[in-house]
């Protein structure tokens, strides 16, 4: 097959980090793939990773801001045109926006494959712009020959907001269990850059600073669990807006966790993050299938996680699952968690990830729904 995918930035996130996993499986020479991936813009925190994945065509098409639309566009329509793939597969709400309209002008017959990769969204929290690319994108979901969710939560938000769901397939995220693995050397390592002694708690959150996200709860959280477990210490790891860092910074130091809470950018060695936290946590008021949550099961992590999307699903009974919005709950379920640290615990989590929710799994699956699409059915 002939695939070209396309996004609009490879930056860090959870649908990037998939799509780079989908590209270099899917170009794998003894699948016989020609992979192509078109970008809106250049750049982003992992757009470094194709220089390992020779077999990939790359083309970017240099668009210039939001109002850079018909000369962006134009070029979009000839690149599609010229490469003439078998399946355009599209990531993102603005991505598939675009290829729903390029199914309907291009010069030959075109199969489109949506990636929805959420659940609830709070869109009120939001500029003007992501409602209406929402309503956009849910008016021409049936123009789509096939949409891959990767929740069941996904799939259901997805439908009550009018997209078809005969053309929904679930294909969860996949990790890459040889890259996520737990190395205890790794954890002493960070946790000494850290200043976090080996005795003390270490609770994490990994996520971009969004509104999605739920920062202020798990700051308040860990007030509420510091005063329980004064040997408890937290991290925040992710990149965001700095006005918005600067808000949570404020609020920490107002609930007196100057001394405990350690504040860090975005990083690419999340493997390091992972083995060096006790315990990761999930606060999100709305989610589909949380990489976070399943990259530090991979690396032996165990997980408290809001009940929102597939969180749950992901870590079982392994983990805890709590109401989101509640501080109290989530302070209450690092408490619960916290007794059950072992390291058998963590060979659990470990092996759960590997068994349910592989790279592998992800790639196979992938690779059998788009061929599914352009081949016909076997006959009786």
């Amino acid at each position: 097959m002939k695939i070209c995918f396309l996004i609009r930035r490879l930056g860090i996130g959870g649908a990037e980090r998939q799509l780079l996993e989908l590209l270099r499986g899917l170009s794998e020479p003894s699948r016989g793939h020609a992979i192509t991936l078109i970008t809106f813009y250049e750049g982003g925190g992992l757009a470094g990773e194709l220089a390992t994945m020779p077999r990939v065509n790359y083309i970017c098409l240099h668009k210039k801001g939001r109002w850079d639309t018909l000369g962006f566009v134009f070029r979009l329509y000839s690149n599609i045109n010229r490469l003439t793939p078998d399946v355009l597969h599209s990531y993102l709400e603005g991505s598939n926006i675009l290829s729903a309209l390029l199914k309907i002008i291009a010069k030959r017959k075109l199969r489109v494959v949506w990636g929805v990769r959420s659940s609830e969204l709070f869109l009120s929290q939001y500029d003007w712009l992501r409602p209406l690319v929402g309503k956009i994108e849910a008016r021409l979901s049936h123009r789509a020959d096939l949409i891959i969710v990767n929740s069941g939560a996904g799939i259901e938000h997805a439908a009550k907001n009018g997209f078809p769901r005969s053309k929904m397939k679930l294909v969860y995220n996949g990790i890459d269990t040889d890259r996520f693995i737990l190395d205890p050397g790794l954890r002493s390592g960070l946790r000494e850059v850290w200043g976090v002694q080996p005795e003390e708690l270490l609770i994490g959150i990994v996520a971009r600073l969004d509104p999605i996200k739920d920062h202020p709860n798990f700051i308040t959280a860990a007030s509420m669990f510091s005063r329980m477990h004064p040997r408890a210490k937290f991290v925040c790891v992710g990149g965001g807006d700095s006005q918005v860092r600067a808000e949570l910074v404020k609020q920490a130091e107002q609930l007196g966790l100057n001394s405990k809470l350690i504040w860090i950018q975005e990083t690419k060695d999340t493997v390091s993050v992972y083995n060096a936290l006790d315990i990761c946590t999930l606060c999100s008021r709305g989610e589909g299938f949380s990489n976070v949550i399943a990259e530090a099961m991979s690396c032996g992590t165990p997980c408290v996680v809001t009940a929102v999307g597939d969180s749950g699903v992901i870590v079982g009974e392994l983990g805890v699952s709590i109401p989101p919005s509640s501080p109290e709950s989530l302070a209450n379920g690092w408490d619960r968690l916290a007794v059950r640290l072992c390291p058998e615990l963590s060979r659990q989590n470990r092996e759960r990830i590997v068994e349910h929710f592989s790279r592998q799994r992800l790639i196979d699956t992938s690779d059998r729904v788009l061929a599914g699409i352009i081949l016909p059915p076997p006959s009786n």
